[in-house]
């Protein structure tokens, strides 16, 4: 298949407008807000109010003329929680209102929303699941840096939707075959530029059974991927797996199958594929899966190790694969919300109570739960990325201690066009960082929480790498049941040829919940 290509124009740059938030929180809000088999404790809907004062030494993020200025923030939400009947998941949105009090031409709103839906439409049978997110994204990796979270002029950051919906169908075969079909629809749009938006289709169908410890799988899949800025292309996979479980904790997998793909070459080429793995899972607190496979654009490989003990959760993954419109993962920011969340599923919680308790525990604690934790960009084509993490939680009597390290190489699959951002020299882009957070409590309802951060994006050909660190001490309190008060000294320091800065700010912050 022939790959399309647009033309190559200049593409004016959007005018930021909210204007993808409204609908999108209203597609996964209604699933929740109208689950009416849902039962005692497991729906729960919470107006939020947050008002935000961030005092900061360098409004702009410059390097020749710091400006100071008052920036003041009033964002009203919601969340919404369902852990019982045909539809579960979670939502958070909050609507951000920013005044500047010496440039009312910045006066700006912003929209946050992190929303995961599934509903069960035939029992046992149909489901289908939504996801959407709303954020603000760094658009450049060798780009100015700035603080997360606290309405800084970063000309380098924007607001970033994506949407996804996903039937599936599944059901048993006369008892010896189950088989499932799946769909899956993405779009990911930016509000005030073209570079990284993109809509992808996918559908597949399998088959899978089992006789005693053997089991065996049949697929076939097909993934269209569309950039706005870049190229339409197309790969097919089929395929089938083999399964041994000895015993009940070891699962050993061989793979085989064949891909057809233009992302490469531009002209379909098909290729034989093959892989194996291990998973193992000693005891409920312990979980190592090693994966690799030889794909159409070369080797890829999962390895992930999660350890559960009294006081403490580690985590460790390292995975190589293609990144497209439906799975950029490794090149979207990883948030402390997501860094928390991803301990918490692997300590045993379910996603919704993950979510709560997530978002809880960093409202007390006093820290943004968008606050990035391995940086990311915006780009324009499918990528192959490698993604190494390491995460420590350990919680003592009164005291909670994290620490999280990221390396990140992302480059361009097939011809690079000349508007894929940061890949478009045709070389990879190499990220690593590091988050070191403590949070002591003090009193019922009140703690101290103390967090450095270090983010550097290398060296890339002719483009010149940065480095971020940040260092934040917070106070936080409860006045009451249903609200926190937090108290924030932050100091950041930008280290880049074109533009190094420094900036300090004192921030408070209000919660409330109805």
């Amino acid at each position: 298949m022939a790959v399309q290509r647009r033309p190559m124009v200049a593409h004016p740059r959007k005018r930021p407008a909210p204007r993808s938030a409204a609908w999108l929180f209203a597609a996964l809000a209604w699933p929740a807000a109208h689950a009416q088999d849902a039962v005692g404790s497991g729906l729960t809907i919470a107006p939020t109010l947050t008002l935000k004062e961030t005092l900061t030494s360098n409004r702009d993020l410059s390097s020749s003329d710091p400006q100071a200025d008052a920036i003041t923030q009033v964002s009203p939400g919601i969340r919404i929680s369902s852990r019982a009947g045909r539809v579960q998941g979670s939502l958070a949105y909050s609507l951000n209102a920013l005044a500047y009090a010496r440039a009312s031409q910045l006066n700006t709103l912003q929209h946050s929303l992190s929303a995961d839906a599934t509903a069960e439409v035939v029992e046992k049978h149909a489901f289908i699941n939504a996801r959407a997110t709303v954020s603000q994204q760094a658009i450049s990796a060798f780009g100015t840096q700035g603080a997360d979270g606290t309405g800084l002029n970063d000309s380098n950051r924007t607001e970033v939707a994506t949407v996804s919906v996903s039937p599936t169908l599944r059901g048993n075969l006369g008892g010896w075959a189950d088989f499932n079909a799946g769909a899956n629809w993405t779009s990911s749009s930016s509000a005030s530029t073209d570079l990284g938006d993109n809509s992808s289709y996918s559908g597949q169908v399998g088959l899978r059974g089992r006789s005693g410890p053997f089991g065996w799988g049949l697929n076939a899949s097909r993934q269209v991927s569309d950039f706005n800025l870049g190229r339409t292309s197309t790969t097919d996979q089929m395929g089938g797996t083999l399964t041994y479980v000895p015993q009940y904790d070891l699962q050993v997998s061989l793979r085989l199958g064949r891909s057809g793909s233009d992302v490469l070459t531009g002209s379909r080429v098909w290729q034989t594929t093959s892989g194996g793995g291990v998973s193992w899972q000693p005891t409920d607190r312990t979980q190592i899966a090693l994966q690799s496979d030889r794909t159409y654009y070369g080797r890829s490989h999962s390895y992930s190790f999660r350890h559960r003990m009294a006081r403490s959760v580690w985590s460790y993954t390292d995975t190589e694969s293609v990144s497209t419109p439906s799975a950029q993962s490794s090149v979207q920011p990883l948030t402390l919300y997501d860094l928390l969340y991803n301990i918490c599923l692997a300590s045993g919680g379910d996603a919704a109570g993950c979510d709560t308790a997530v978002r809880d525990a960093l409202a007390q604690q006093g820290l943004d739960p968008n606050a990035v934790v391995a940086g990311g960009f915006l780009n324009s084509s499918i990528t192959q990325s490698r993604s190494q993490n390491l995460a420590v939680s350990y919680a003592a009597l009164r005291t909670t201690f994290t620490v999280s390290v990221f390396r990140t190489t992302t480059s361009a699959l097939g011809q690079v066009e000349p508007v894929s951002g940061d890949l478009a020299q045709g070389v990879p882009v190499r990220q690593v960082g590091a988050t070191l957070g403590a949070s002591h409590r003090l009193a019922p309802g009140t703690s101290l929480t103390l967090t450095a951060t270090q983010r550097k994006t290398l060296d890339s050909g002719a483009q010149l790498g940065n480095q971020q660190r940040t260092v934040t001490l917070g106070y936080s309190m409860s006045p009451g049941p249903r609200s926190s008060l937090t108290l924030t000294a932050r100091h950041t320091q930008f280290e880049s040829t074109t533009n190094p800065y420094h900036e300090s700010a004192l921030i408070a912050s209000l919660g409330l919940r109805f």
